[in-house]
Formats: structure tokens, sequence, C-alpha cells
């Protein structure tokens, strides 16, 4: 397989799309995938989902090729940060017999692992409750999460967790780390279907 792609773009994307990638989760993983005329990068761990695409040129591909990889997390997240910010052409290259992306740019080679061909994993199924302003939760968020314990064996323990829950007019958001419980309530424009209190 081959395609191109514009740095710039895919820098961008990357910069929020590798976001659900934590190399401390065993079960965390990033993807790529290439499917009409785009380039799709997922990342996922037991906490979060993130995924973004971009379009793709000059696509050249096997028959009987597979058009989605598992790499290596750590390299493509630094990778990001190495490529140009500004648009050139970058070109992918992966032979169906090989373990590596071969990346090229202006004289440029990089080396993408494989770390294993794997089917691709279904999409989270999505729910909207309503609308929040973004700066009044981030604000909660960042007050909350520093009651939350940071150490990897917390996560998903009932131990260390955070709590929103809403309702038609309002966002209660609660955390603890066994020691301290913090709560914070915010006004929420929700769904008019939300009869009862959603706890996420």
């Amino acid at each position: 397989m081959k395609f191109k792609v514009t740095s710039s773009e895919l820098v961008s994307m990357l910069k929020v799309a590798t976001k659900g990638f934590d190399a401390r989760d065993d079960s965390s993983f990033i993807y790529l995938k290439v499917a009409d005329g785009k380039l799709e990068v997922v990342s996922r761990c037991q906490s979060a989902y993130f995924s973004g695409s971009v379009n793709v040129t000059n696509v050249e591909v096997e028959e009987n090729e597979a058009n989605i990889y598992y790499v290596d997390g750590d390299v493509l997240k630094r990778l990001a940060g190495i490529f140009p910010s500004v648009p050139t052409n970058l070109e992918f290259e992966v032979n169906k017999d090989s373990r590596v992306f071969v990346i090229r740019y202006t004289g440029n080679k990089f080396k993408l692992q494989i770390v294993r061909d794997t089917q691709e994993i279904p999409r989270p199924k999505i729910k909207p409750v309503g609308l929040v302003q973004a700066t009044e939760f981030m604000d909660v968020l960042n007050s909350l999460l520093k009651i939350l314990d940071n150490n990897p064996d917390a996560q998903e323990h009932p131990s260390s967790c955070l709590h929103l829950m809403f309702s038609k007019d309002q966002m209660k958001s609660m955390a603890t780390d066994r020691f301290a419980i913090a709560e914070m309530t915010k006004e929420f424009s929700g769904d008019s279907t939300l009869d009862e209190e959603t706890l996420v």
C-alpha cells in the first residue's frame, strides 16, 4: 500500500486523534485505516476513544491487502511532533509482507512499526444527553480531577472516580479518592427525554 497525505493536516489531526492512547494501559491501541480516500486514525484505552481523518491521494493497494494497521502508539505520537507543520507531502508505504510503515518527505525517512493485525474495533455507541458550556465544563473537570488518584491501578476502580450526573436542567459532578469527596453543580441544557438522572 502507498498513499500521500498533507503533513499540516495530518499533524493537526494527530494532536487530537492520538489522545486516546495510554502507554500505561495494556489494552490501549492506535490503528490506521485507509478507505474511501481518507486516512482514519483511531486511538482507544479503557477510559477514552478518539478518532480523526484526513484526505489521502495517490493511493495504491495490492490485491487482498489489508487496509487496517495497528501501529506503535508511542512512535506515532513522537512522529506527530517531528513532521512539518507546513503543507508538505508525506508518502506512506507498507508492503503486505513487511511489519513497518516507511514514511518519506524531502529526503527524510521514518519507520512506524506495525504491532499486530486485528479486525476493526466497533465504534462505541454515543447518545447525546444535552449541552453545557465548554469553558464551564472544563473549569469543573480541572477542579475535580485534582482529587483523583493518578495511579494507573486506580483506573476504573470505585475508590477513585469521577461521576457526572445529568438531569433536564443540572449537571452534577462528584469526585473522590477514598479520603476526600467534592461535588459541583452547573446549569445544563438537557435532552427533553431525560426523565431521570443519567449517571456517567
